[in-house]
């Protein structure tokens, strides 16, 4: 039996309160989602309503974030509830290709392989568990050295931290993005995301 609980969202387009602001709200939720450095699965999405899931993002109790989560998106006027996660049978075709597809897009694969292969360049990390640290509340301090290992003194360090991380989105490149999304990504897109996340920008390479 499946115990990871999701926020389930169902919006009805026949619903007075929402005929007339669907695409408003879906933009807030979307926006509120990415703003937590979490993921969300679809599954249905026509005119008339949509219903999806919102999932955890890593690191946080998952009961907890659920029963807050909830109650946050019912404030805002939301249909919205605990529930189980649907397992993958229950899903169409394409909702399963959206669901690998986002699996693939694994924030921890991403920054792990900035930290490891990417952006050893122009930053540095003193933590033992960059990834793990990073996806904290507290997030990880980012040393920009820039390439001037010997002038410590031009360095700036810069905190990383999930909000940061999930803000780092809206700021790719699209080919970046699409890359990341597709879970076709090199450790020069994964460069870029630290960048972006980090520096508000791509500033290097």
């Amino acid at each position: 039996m499946n115990h990871t609980k999701v926020v389930r969202i169902i919006v009805d387009a026949s619903d007075a309160k929402v005929a007339h602001g669907l695409a408003p709200m879906l933009a807030q939720v979307w926006l509120e989602q990415l703003r937590h450095a979490g993921l969300a699965y679809v599954h249905e999405d026509t005119d008339e309503r949509q219903v999806f899931d919102l999932l955890q993002p890593q690191g946080v109790d998952n009961a907890a974030w659920a029963r807050h989560t909830s109650e946050r998106m019912a404030s805002f006027g939301f249909n919205a509830v605990q529930a189980p996660a649907w397992p993958m049978v229950n899903m169409t075709a394409e909702q399963a290709t959206a669901q690998i597809r986002l699996t693939n897009e694994d924030l921890g694969h991403l920054l792990g392989c900035a930290f490891e292969q990417g952006s050893g360049y122009w930053a540095r990390v003193d933590a033992d568990d960059p990834v793990a640290c990073a996806l904290a509340p507290s997030g990880v301090d980012i040393i920009e050295h820039g390439g001037e290992l010997d002038r410590p003194e031009a360095w700036t360090t810069h905190r990383l931290t999930p909000r940061r991380i999930s803000d780092a989105y809206a700021l790719l490149p699209a080919h970046v993005l699409g890359n990341i999304i597709g879970g076709d990504y090199d450790a020069n897109d994964a460069d870029a995301f630290l960048q972006c996340a980090t520096l508000g920008e791509v500033r290097y390479g």
